[in-house]
């Protein structure tokens, strides 16, 4: 799987996870702040993320995600090919 199939797959797990009171239209450059997520909720997602994606994050390199596409980035790059 490359990062545009690993960025739609995160996109829709995005759009499951958020509930947002004013949708925003989510992409690769949708940032957390775009999505009205504070760092809580960014932690938060990120927890999920990796039960989803079957992934770790590494906390201190996270801090450096600030979008969409970050993850995805993220998840191509650690992810076990199945």
């Amino acid at each position: 799987m490359d990062k545009p199939d690993i960025e739609s797959k995160v996109i829709a797990f995005i759009k499951e996870s958020v509930h947002q009171e004013n949708p925003v239209e989510i992409k690769g450059t949708t940032s957390f702040n775009d999505l009205g997520l504070d760092s809580m909720d960014v932690a938060q997602l990120l927890f999920e993320a990796e039960d989803a994606f079957g992934i770790s994050f590494d906390m201190e390199k996270a801090a450096d995600i600030a979008c969409i596409g970050d993850i995805a980035s993220y998840i191509a790059k650690h992810r076990v090919a199945a």
